[in-house]
């Protein structure tokens, strides 16, 4: 649930459509939609190029998410 909320913030935050995303990464949209649904999961370098796509920092992505994770 925590990844799935900050694959979605990230693309949210870079205003970006889950196809426009799609077409950063070289994915089908459908990968977007699978990911931030929870139907699939995502590994370490899609996760760091998810991160790059959106302009985000991948190190401090996995900090948040660490933190998160501490708290539930």
């Amino acid at each position: 649930m925590l990844v799935r909320r900050a694959l979605l913030g990230m693309r949210e935050g870079a205003e970006l459509s889950q196809r426009a995303l799609g077409e950063k990464l070289d994915r089908p949209y459908s990968f977007v939609f699978k990911c931030e649904a929870g139907e699939r999961r995502i590994d370490p370098m899609e996760l760091i190029a998810w991160c790059r796509a959106c302009q985000c920092d991948p190190a401090q992505v996995i900090k948040d998410l660490e933190k998160q994770f501490g708290r539930t």
